[in-house]
């Protein structure tokens, strides 16, 4: 999976580039671009097509919830190359997945996953020797995590901590 919308931040084209170089066979390209800007969605879908023909999978319709949660447990691998936060539900829920994600290692996404101990690559290092392979201990480890940062208990606790500090001022 390539991006989470049709917008230019994803930077779909230079990661299209990368795993063109790769020469991977029988790989399908899964690209969600349901909204955003529909004339940077349809070069996106152009340069799909014509790089990766019948393997690119351009997602265009909006899904049901569940349609799309179906569509994620399918993913091997999704590849998030913005530089700002973006798409932390998707990540979130592929992490959770156990799937293997690339994310540009200048976000703060990057950052406050790996501050907090989760496995993710930057897309620097996207190649065929680590694309597919995500350790069983790295998948159990980022699905511990998350249910323990992301429960409600933490955050009722932040909350609580927001309010206390609040109420200092």
């Amino acid at each position: 999976m390539v991006g989470n919308s049709a917008t230019l931040t994803n930077q779909h084209l230079k990661i299209f580039r990368k795993i063109k170089s790769l020469k991977l066979k029988n790989v399908k390209i899964y690209c969600p671009l349901s909204y955003g800007d529909c004339t940077y969605r349809d070069k996106v879908i152009k340069n799909g097509n014509f790089l990766f023909g019948n393997f690119f999978v351009p997602l265009v319709d909006i899904m049901s919830i569940e349609a799309y949660y179906s569509f994620l447990e399918s993913i091997d691998v999704a590849i998030f190359d913005t530089e700002r936060q973006q798409a932390m539900g998707n990540i979130l829920e592929l992490l959770f997945l156990g799937k293997k994600i690339f994310l540009n290692k200048e976000s703060t996404s990057f950052d406050f996953l790996r501050s907090i101990k989760i496995k993710v690559n930057s897309t620097n290092e996207i190649d065929e020797s680590i694309l597919f392979s995500l350790e069983k201990f790295d998948i159990e480890k980022n699905k511990n995590i998350i249910l323990n940062e992301f429960s409600i208990e933490k955050s009722i606790d932040d909350w609580k901590l927001i309010f206390e500090k609040n109420n200092q001022i």
